[in-house]
This record gives C-alpha cells, structure tokens and sequence, in this order.
C-alpha cells in the first residue's frame, strides 16, 4: 500500500487539479485504490470506493426487488431518505408478488399475515411507515426519515423474504426428502385437518361444504363431522 499524499484529483489524471484536504491510497496486489478526505471535524473518511454497511439483500429475493434493494445500499450512506424511500418502494413489489397485484400495500401486507407473517414483522413495518395510517407513500422521499430508519429497513425488508419464501422453501425442501410413503400419508393428513376445521365453519351456514368422509382417512379428524352431516 502506498499514500500519495498531493490530493486526489477528480478524474484520477496528473494534470487534472488536487481535491483540496485529500489523499489516496494505491494498492499494487488489488491494483485498487481508496480516495480520504480530512474532515472539518479534524477527522478521516473514506469517500471511495463507499463503504456500505448495511446488509446485502436476501438470495431469495425476487429480482425487481433485489435491483431497488442494491440502489437503496449504494445510496443509503450520503442520501438515506432517497435509500428509505427506495425500501419502502422494495417492500411494495415484494408484497404485490406474493399477494395481489391490483391491492393496496396495506392490503397485501394483511394478507401475507394470513398467509404466515408474524405480527412483529407488520408491527416494524406501521412504525417504520411502510404501512398504517402515518405510512409514505412508497418511492416519496421524507424529511423525517432518517439513517437510522434506512438501517432499519434494509434488515426487515430481508425478514419479510426470509419468512415468507426462504423458510417454506427451506420446509419443503426437507419434506420432499421424505419417502414417497410418508409424504402420501402427511399429505393425507394434513388434507384430512383442513376439510375438517373448513366443515366445522361452514357446516352451519351451507351443508354444500361438507363432503362425505372417506374411510381410507388415517386420522379420524372428519369422524365428528358425520353425524351432524347424517342428520341433515
């Protein structure tokens, strides 16, 4: 590593003119170099390459977001209102892919809690305004936002894809290494269990959802349904 300590110039040629108050740094492994700055507070920073901090987006992330995710980490550090404002717009396609694209964001978010979100994660996203009565609009920059919500974000926008698709892909993944027989024999299962909560709901306001019961069910979940069903 080396310091040239004459100033770094803004087109990186000789007879372009010094940055005032600055100096870079040239590595001859990498062939790469670090522009500093001195700072009015008497301090150094790295103005390049940027240092970013913030975590990289989900590998499951569906690409149009993913492209939105990696603008808001290049720009969160000098513009974290432009990067909130991108997040928000981020949260958005993620919630319209896995829900419905003609609903509102509020809308959406209500039905992924229904499809598996935890509460936590919705609750972030009203005080974070993603969502709620105080929610901004996605891809409107804000004056109140600030780095820390930029911060905030970009880990949430990664639990919300981490919940809603890497685990239950994870969780099928696992059971789909299972033998062919004991997959058979959950799916029966779980198919038993949800015709029998559906029935327990609908029994009493139209007798066209419940199905008569097949004897090869191996967990007797229906069974309760047949006599009301019998009577009928």
């Amino acid at each position: 590593m080396h310091r040239y300590d004459r100033g770094a110039t803004a087109l990186g040629k000789e007879e372009d003119k010094p940055v005032p108050n600055s100096y870079f740094i040239y590595c001859e492994s990498c062939n790469g170099y670090q522009i500093w700055m001195h700072m009015i507070d008497h301090t150094k920073q790295m103005i390049y390459p940027a240092v970013i901090t913030v975590p990289l987006p989900s590998q499951d992330m569906p690409d149009a977001a993913k492209i939105i995710y990696g603008e808001a980490r290049e720009i969160c550090r000098n513009s974290p209102r432009a990067a909130t404002a991108l997040l928000r717009m981020c949260v958005e396609v993620i919630c319209k892919g896995l829900g419905d694209e003609k609903k509102s964001l509020n809308d959406n978010i209500g039905i992924l809690v229904k499809k598996g979100l935890l509460l936590h994660t919705q609750q972030a996203l009203d005080g974070l305004r993603v969502m709620g009565n105080e929610a901004v609009h996605p891809g409107l920059i804000d004056n109140e936002d600030t780095l820390g919500t930029a911060q905030s974000l970009f880990p949430l926008v990664n639990i919300i894809v981490d919940q809603m698709i890497t685990q239950p892909k994870l969780a099928k993944d696992i059971f789909d290494t299972l033998p062919a027989g004991a997959r058979e024999a959950r799916s029966v299962i779980w198919n038993c269990s949800l015709n029998h909560d559906r029935r327990s709901r609908k029994l009493k306001v139209n007798y066209i959802f419940s199905r008569p019961i097949r004897k090869s069910c191996p967990s007797q979940l229906c069974a309760p349904m047949a006599a009301p069903m019998e009577n009928m």
